[in-house]
């Protein structure tokens, strides 16, 4: 059975078959979910928009991909602590997290592959693809490929269009607005894989479909605290 070893760690962008069956990885996966979900549900509690019409309505496709908007600390504990538990997770996440123990054990057992922004590496894509042969595993994917200010979105980059072709995954869009601790999450309608859908024709739809979750959290976001407006905090301020 494989376990994770501090004193002889696998290469970060390295995920096998036996990781992924491991009863380690799986009992630190559900660990992880249900830690998330506490923190999700009971300290932050979001509001949140279904577009299916509620959390009872959805219907997990065997291969997603969840992609969401990127702007805080929060953003892994949103998109694991939403969802139900009788899946195994897994992200997308920069080398630089694994620089430290307790990020390399965390992300390590949790099977998560590190990424070179610049460019996938070859072992990262052989990775994603080792993970989607396993039955039950869902990924998360940050498309703009870095951290935002979570006014406004940044430019999708393309690493999210070629992993979801290439892997022939269905997309959840997820858009997360948040200002101090007020939250409001939007999760879209699923977008099912198309064979004919090229990489850029793909890159596009995803562009598309979370600005259209962006914008939608965004508006619901300042119905609900008007007081949070961009002009209101402005004039706070003056008074400050």
């Amino acid at each position: 059975m494989w376990i994770y070893n501090p004193f002889n760690p696998p290469p970060t962008n390295t995920i096998t078959t036996e990781m992924l069956r491991s009863p380690y990885s799986r009992v630190c996966n559900r660990m992880s979910i249900l830690t998330n979900r506490f923190v999700v549900r009971v300290l932050f509690r979001p509001h949140i928009h279904w577009a299916c019409g509620s959390r009872e309505n959805f219907v997990w496709p065997e291969r997603t991909a969840i992609l969401a908007n990127h702007s805080g600390y929060l953003d892994i504990s949103m998109v694991v602590g939403l969802f139900p538990s009788n899946r195994f997770y897994t992200f997308l996440a920069k080398q630089e997290l694994w620089d430290n123990f307790i990020g390399r054990m965390y992300f390590t057992s949790n099977s998560c592959v590190s990424v070179n922004r610049d460019a996938l590496e070859k072992n990262s894509i052989k990775s994603i693809k080792t993970i989607f042969k396993e039955s039950g595993w869902v990924m998360g994917l940050f498309p703009e490929g870095t951290r935002g200010e979570g006014e406004e979105l940044l430019p999708m980059k393309g690493g999210a269009a070629y992993i979801t072709t290439s892997n022939q995954l269905d997309v959840v869009p997820m858009a997360i607005y948040r200002i101090n601790h007020k939250i409001q999450v939007v999760i879209g309608e699923t977008r099912p894989y198309e064979k004919n859908r090229s990489k850029d024709q793909q890159n596009a739809m995803i562009e598309q479909v979370m600005h259209e979750c962006f914008d939608e959290a965004k508006r619901r976001f300042y119905e609900r605290w008007p007081n949070e407006s961009p002009s209101n905090r402005k004039r706070k301020k003056k008074k400050g």
